[in-house]
């Protein structure tokens, strides 16, 4: 299974993005882009705040800066 999947521009929960999630990230892909968030636990009211750590021109980019967050398990 790959690290990533996606219908449209929503990510899957794979297992692979349940742990980075666990570890405060998160990707998205909008307008051909793909995204690379950090997630803040603090938070303004109900609104969670994110950082954009990274936009990447294709899936594999993505995928390898999120492999020095978090190296696949081999």
């Amino acid at each position: 299974m790959g690290m990533f999947r996606f219908e449209d521009d929503w990510f899957e929960q794979t297992p692979y993005l349940r742990k980075l999630n666990d570890m405060g990230y998160t990707v998205l892909r909008a307008g051909g882009r793909y995204i690379l968030y950090n997630v803040e636990t603090d938070s303004v009211g109900e609104i969670p705040r994110a950082e954009i750590l990274g936009e990447y021109q294709t899936q594999e980019e993505l995928e390898n800066m999120c492999k020095l967050l978090l190296p696949e398990e081999k």
